[in-house]
């Protein structure tokens, strides 16, 4: 059976009836009014066979239709009174479905209080023909939209439309438009109506049809008909009083089946599920049958579990004094930040840097950042006698190990050159400059993969965590636009958000190494944090931004500055001289005048 026809409606929901057969080529997600006057336009949210226009034939309309129906994609709608909660529950929502394929993911403000997430789901064709096909998507959509207070599941009738891109909404004036992951996150509300303002061109829809194994065991796992469970039917003092008494006739079913969803979801065994259910049940005044009781426990027992519940705990609710013996015993087992003597600005400056923080150091490509990623991530383990853990993108472990030796090679600088071929020629002539890289840098771990995504580097790490017996103390990440998916504008705005959330998870100084976007003219500029691509998602995100670039007077000198420090924006500035290939730290000499006198 083929479902290419759509309901298209124009002007305004009593205009509707208009059922139409689209090109083979075009899908309902497809259609979009740029470029052409529409107002209050909307269209179907399911694929529709030959069958719907010829039931609308002879029966005058949609009223009682209940052929099957297909999408392409899994789809939302979060609206809020306030669109600001509304901006929020739809943030949360696009993180959730990050995880399965940020690629077939749109958003789309939807010209009045809220937004339209769609997300393309190739596994969906696996269900072609079922005449329960709407009730799969809507339960899949309701458990990934599970808690989001601005979520409609009203949307999943077989029948129902929404509004099509770039129609106008005749109340607002404001036209339903795409919206990039950064555009959710940083737009005000009022950038957001300007923008709205006018339409809006939309980005070709090029999805990825590979199919996710979770995805698909959401999908089998969802119950193929109706529940009867009424979401947000009763508050908690209800709930507690038909526990204590038992519920009320014409509620006792939904009653049951909300205790026993909230049990099931914290994968409570269903037997002991049953036996609660039959106890309440024992206090009612008009008890339901048993057999109603197993009914209703088999049927919530066909929802997932909330694989992500975690149980409240009373020991988690903290006064202050318990919060201050944390920082104390947090100080007294990392010490305070140091990176050696031979860095004693960042040590003033990131002294009070602890586990959970996130740093990122931002040059031009070219200027060294990999040398002082690899030299604060060994140096800092070294003062704590812990391990740094490099998850280097690009550089090799052979090159890795070349790099170290050519810093440790300060005899063989000439004018604070160290050329490669006396440093190879000492490596292979003697063991002594290798047997002191080896004890230099015995702190640092290394895995040199190509292409690895930030969930797989977080893998290493935890796998090193074990190797090396929870002795790995930071994460050096060099260099982030090498992690892959970054060059995804909408993944790097994501990526961002996420560094400060690994290393709170892992419990690590992460170190995040970053080339500065095209903007900056050349490697002399002082690097500002525009330069920075996603620049406010990783201002915000990121707990240090510490920015480098050349001295014009001395080959041997980097300028740099703190961006943001521990009290936010700081230009506190320094420089970076080395010798050789191995930097100190100096007071901040600004370069001369161009142009003389």
């Amino acid at each position: 059976m083929q479902y290419n026809y759509t309901e298209i409606v124009t002007g305004g929901v009593q205009n509707r009836g208009n059922i139409i057969e689209l090109p083979s080529n075009i899908s309902n997600i497809d259609l979009d009014y740029f470029g052409k006057t529409a107002i209050d336009s909307f269209h179907s949210v399911f694929l529709h066979s030959k069958d719907y226009l010829i039931y609308s034939d002879i029966h005058g309309g949609k009223k009682g239709y209940n052929g099957s129906v297909f999408s392409k994609c899994l789809f939302w709608d979060l609206d809020n009174i306030n669109i600001d909660n509304a901006r929020k529950d739809t943030i949360e929502l696009v993180e959730r479905l990050i995880k399965f394929n940020y690629k077939n993911i749109k958003i789309y403000f939807s010209g009045n209080k809220g937004f339209h997430v769609i997300y393309l789901c190739p596994e969906l064709k696996q269900f072609v023909g079922d005449l329960n096909f709407n009730q799969k998507v809507k339960n899949i959509c309701i458990v990934l939209a599970k808690g989001l207070n601005s979520f409609d599941d009203r949307i999943y009738d077989k029948t129902r439309i929404f509004r099509t891109l770039n129609s106008l909404h005749s109340k607002t004036n404001l036209y339903k438009i795409e919206l990039t992951y950064d555009d959710l996150n940083s737009l005000t509300k009022e950038e957001l109506f300007e923008l709205a303002s006018k339409q809006k061109k939309s980005n070709k829809i090029v999805y990825d049809d590979n199919y996710n194994e979770d995805i698909i065991r959401l999908l089998n796992n969802s119950i193929t008909e109706e529940t009867t469970v009424k979401r947000g039917a009763f508050d908690a003092g209800e709930i507690i009083t038909g526990i204590r008494y038992g519920f009320k006739c014409g509620n006792r079913n939904s009653g049951f089946a909300t205790i026993a969803g909230m049990l099931h979801r914290r994968n409570i065994d269903s037997d002991f599920i049953e036996a609660i259910l039959h106890s309440i049940n024992s206090n009612s005044e008009n008890p339901i049958q048993e057999s109603e009781i197993t009914t209703i426990v088999n049927s919530i027992n066909r929802y997932p579990i909330d694989s992500n519940y975690i149980e409240t705990e009373n020991e988690d609710i903290l006064n202050i004094q318990q919060a201050g013996n944390a920082w104390y015993d947090l100080i007294q087992k990392s010490g305070y930040t140091n990176f050696g003597e031979r860095f004693l600005h960042l040590n003033e400056r990131m002294k009070l840097c602890i586990p959970g923080d996130a740093i990122a150091i931002v040059a031009n490509t070219g200027v060294g950042k990999s040398t002082i990623g690899l030299e604060l991530g060994n140096n800092e383990a070294l003062a704590r006698n812990m391990y740094s853990l490099i998850a280097s993108l690009e550089m090799s472990r052979a090159g890795i190990f070349f790099r170290a030796a050519t810093i440790e090679a300060t005899d063989l600088s000439i004018d604070n050159y160290v050329p490669s071929s006396d440093v190879a020629s000492t490596l292979l002539k003697s063991t002594v400059l290798r047997d002191k890289v080896y004890k230099t840098w015995k702190s640092l771990k290394i895995v040199d993969k190509g292409g690895l995504s930030l969930d797989k580097i977080i893998e290493y790490f935890q796998s090193a965590q074990l190797k090396f017996e929870n002795q790995i103390g930071n994460l050096v990440i060099d260099y982030a636009q090498n992690i892959k998916d970054s060059e995804k504008i909408d993944y790097a705005m994501m990526m961002a958000r996420r560094f400060k959330e690994v290393a709170k998870g892992l419990n690590t100084k992460l170190f995040v190494l970053m080339q500065c976007n095209k903007t900056v003219p050349d490697d002399y500029t002082e690097v500002q944090k525009n330069y920075i691509e996603g620049a406010g998602a990783y201002v915000q995100a990121m707990d240090y931004i510490i920015a480098a670039w050349r001295s014009r007077d001395q080959n041997n000198r980097l300028h740099c500055k703190f961006l943001k420090d521990r009290w936010g924006s700081s230009d506190y500035k320094f420089d970076l001289v080395r010798e050789g290939l191995k930097y100190h730290t100096e007071n901040y000499i600004p370069d001369r005048p161009s142009g003389g006198i």
